[in-house]
């Protein structure tokens, strides 16, 4: 059944599949990133630096 599937498997297809491959998860990336929820999450991340540096003042 492998072998069957590998002699089927031509070159030209190899570039197509890597490239639909390659958008799927560019896709999956910008749906990730613009979700509804993440907004919150970014400001979160955004206000790291600050909070670190009110913890170095505290000690």
């Amino acid at each position: 059944m492998k072998s069957q599937v590998f002699t089927e498997f031509t070159l030209t297809m190899l570039p197509a599949t890597g490239l639909f491959l390659f958008l799927l998860l560019f896709i999956a990336a910008l749906v990730w990133v613009f979700r509804k929820d993440s907004n919150k999450f970014y400001e979160q991340l955004e206000q790291i630096p600050f909070n670190e540096d009110q913890i170095r003042d505290q000690q």
